[in-house]
């Protein structure tokens, strides 16, 4: 997409400086507010034109990444608490701590909210409970009926969960209000 310096300045000065804030003191002069932020859509700009032929939305792109930090915080924890207690409903406890992760990383980054942060937070822990509940009565199915590893019978619930969790929340937990 980019082919020349002047390209990512032209975006820059017509994409992103629209978005940024006057700093204080500062006649004129314009800054970038979160640098994440920033840096993070000069990068899927630039994937978008090479990588990525359908436009996607930048907020599922950057949701997917922080569930990868979610689910890589789930996975680790429900392996070691799974080899201590050896029962697949420790999957409550783990998928919850992931799924506070995910919160947290797109109400501050992703979303932007900053308002009625715990009613936002209350709506995504019951999502995250009924997904949790959902997530280990299909990892017992899994592991009881066709004998399959706990990793296995977890990593391939997955999936399902994250479209439910994410078109879930996208429309009751991070709407603008």
């Amino acid at each position: 997409m980019f082919k020349s310096l002047s390209d990512i300045n032209r975006y820059v000065r017509n994409v992103l400086i629209p978005y940024t804030v006057q700093a204080e003191g500062q006649k004129g002069k314009k800054h970038i507010g979160n640098p994440f932020q920033t840096l993070w859509t000069l990068f899927i700009v630039k994937l978008k034109g090479k990588y990525l032929p359908m436009p996607i939305p930048l907020d599922f792109i950057t949701y997917t990444v922080f569930g990868g930090i979610a689910v890589t915080t789930d996975i680790l924890l429900f392996l070691c608490l799974f080899a201590i207690f050896k029962t697949p409903y420790i999957n409550i406890v783990s998928y919850t701590t992931g799924t506070f992760v995910s919160f947290y990383l797109n109400a501050k980054y992703n979303f932007n909210v900053k308002n009625k942060l715990t009613s936002r937070y209350l709506k995504f822990w019951t999502i995250s409970i009924l997904g949790a509940a959902w997530s280990s009565w299909l990892i017992k199915l899994l592991i009881s009926s066709l004998h399959i590893s706990a990793f296995v019978a977890k990593t391939s619930t997955m999936p399902l969960i994250l479209v439910y969790q994410y078109s879930l929340s996208k429309k009751l937990v991070y709407a603008k209000r």
